[in-house]
């Protein structure tokens, strides 16, 4: 059976960026194994926010995670998405949650932001 995940990194005020969308703090890791992938190897498809989403773009990495995607959005991207697997959608994570877990059969990941965090930890807590 799988089930969701999180698998973040952030810094103590729970952001993986800081002022204006800088991520440079992470670089630093880039030659740490810490797990990567052997965890990206059981997961089937992504749950993200859109600001998550738009940093990956403007860094290039939109085609890092080669599986299907959902962004947590209520606006459209102002360019066309370069995958038909990515999909944009305003529904309830509970709801997307159950669609990405009906692709897969491995896990799937909340990358992040932290409302999506949120989301599925008040998801988690209610279905207890």
């Amino acid at each position: 059976m799988n089930k969701a995940v999180l698998y973040i990194a952030t810094s103590l005020d729970g952001f993986v960026a800081g002022e204006n969308d800088d991520i440079s703090w992470l670089f630093r890791y880039n030659d740490v194994d810490y797990g990567y992938d052997q965890f990206f190897s059981g997961i089937g498809a992504i749950i993200q926010g859109r600001r998550a989403y738009d940093v990956e773009v403007q860094h290039g990495w939109q085609n890092a995670h080669p599986v299907p995607t959902f962004v947590l959005s209520h606006a459209p991207p102002e360019q066309s998405r370069q995958r038909a697997d990515i999909v944009f959608t305003a529904e309830d994570i509970a709801v997307v949650l159950e669609q990405a877990k009906q692709l897969t059969s491995k896990d799937v990941w909340i990358e992040g932001g932290a409302n999506n965090d949120r989301g599925l930890i008040q998801l988690i807590y209610r279905r207890q």
